[in-house]
This record gives structure tokens, C-alpha cells and sequence, in this order.
């Protein structure tokens, strides 16, 4: 699977440039509250949350509405998800 992402900006990563965002997007209220942070990509052979994380942040935007706190949505292996595969050194679901 390979999302249509040529209109995202490009990340450093440590193995060079990425066409997947580091900074998939963020939007917050006026009033303070909670922050919602969404890890995105852990799994680079999945990038359905990179898609879906994108998708909420364009639709809070799209509907304007009004938030309290922020939300905030990263993505994680930029290099596993540029190569398509699960992870490049190690499996990051296993280091917790």
C-alpha cells in the first residue's frame, strides 16, 4: 500500500529525506484542556494511522470545530514507512 502523499512536506530523517511527514498536522482551541497526541506509523508496513490521522485533522479544520486543547498527530518511523516495511533496525512494538 502506497497512500497518495506527494502534497505533504518532507521530513529529515536519519537515513536521509522522507516523503512522510514527521508533522502529519496539529490544531488547537482557544481554550486550554488536554492534548491528544497520535503516534502514527509505528509499523511502517501500516501506514493506515498516518492516513487516518490526517483525514481527523483535516476534518477539524474542514468543520471548524471549536476544540478544547490541542490536537497533535506525528509521524513515528519515517524510514520504515518510506521502505513499506515493518521496521528497519527493530521492531518498535517490542522495546516497551
Amino acid at each position: 500500500m502506497n497512500p497518495d502523499h506527494s502534497s505533504r512536506p518532507t521530513a529529515r530523517t536519519l537515513a536521509g529525506d522522507s516523503s512522510w511527514p514527521r508533522r502529519i498536522g496539529s490544531c488547537g482551541g482557544e481554550v486550554p484542556g488536554p492534548v491528544v497526541v497520535a503516534v502514527c506509523g509505528i509499523h511502517g508496513n501500516e501506514p493506515a494511522g498516518v492516513v487516518a490521522a490526517r483525514r481527523v485533522h483535516d476534518d477539524l479544520r474542514a468543520m471548524k470545530i471549536p476544540l478544547r486543547g490541542e490536537f497533535l498527530a506525528i509521524g513515528g518511523n519515517l524510514r520504515a514507512l518510506e521502505a513499506n516495511r515493518r521496521y528497519i533496525e527493530k521492531d518498535l512494538n517490542r522495546q516497551w
